[in-house]
């Protein structure tokens, strides 16, 4: 394994427990709980949809589509270049073509 298959954050819980009878005890049992790895914490961070869950990098490429598209609607409406209404719409046919060229350069 390595370092960053290792929890970024783990966590350590303290549970108490009864023996089987019920009448034992109490005792402290330590149960680890990993979290997200280093390597799911930085593609979350980073927008990189390459953590190795299929499920946990399609959020992460639907993230980065919103920010793409966040930001160029900013831009868009901020400098006036296109009317108000039509902000939505040139902002995603943009971000599309962004999209397409960070694939094209493996970005």
């Amino acid at each position: 394994m390595s370092n960053l298959d290792n929890p970024a954050m783990p966590t350590r819980d303290l549970v108490e427990d009864c023996g089987i009878d019920g009448n034992q005890g109490p005792y402290l049992t330590e149960i680890n709980a990993g979290g997200f790895t280093k390597r799911e914490r930085a593609c979350i961070d980073l927008r990189i949809p390459e953590s190795g869950d299929p499920e946990l990098d399609a959020l992460i490429e639907k993230a980065r589509w919103r920010g793409v598209v966040a930001n160029i609607a900013a831009g868009l409406a901020a400098n006036h270049t296109v009317s108000q209404s039509d902000v939505a719409v040139e902002a995603v046919h943009i971000a599309e073509n962004v999209m397409h060229q960070l694939e094209r350069t493996d970005g």
